[in-house]
């Protein structure tokens, strides 16, 4: 087969698959085994900040409330503040 005719091929071969692939329209969701929590680090006020984003997301909630940690969820993913005592 002739150089050329080859390039004729895979183009056809190609088009052929483009035309089948179609950019899917499907949400991703979020498995309800998160395995990993990002948290994220206030010099204070992290609850305030936790109800601030949690009014902003659906589904969406403070979980818990402590000294040191604010556990809340956004929009079906789990999140930690993290209050800092560190100064330098």
């Amino acid at each position: 087969m002739a150089k050329s005719n080859k390039k004729k091929s895979t183009a056809k071969a190609v088009k052929k698959i483009s035309k089948k692939a179609k950019p899917s329209k499907k949400l991703i969701t979020v498995s309800a085994s998160q395995k990993i929590t990002p948290f994220l680090w206030y010099d204070g006020k992290a609850e305030e900040a936790a109800r601030f984003y949690t009014g902003i997301f659906k589904n969406s909630k403070v979980l818990s409330v402590s000294p040191t940690t604010t556990s809340f969820r956004l929009a079906g993913i789990n999140f930690m503040a993290l209050i800092s005592f560190f100064s330098l």
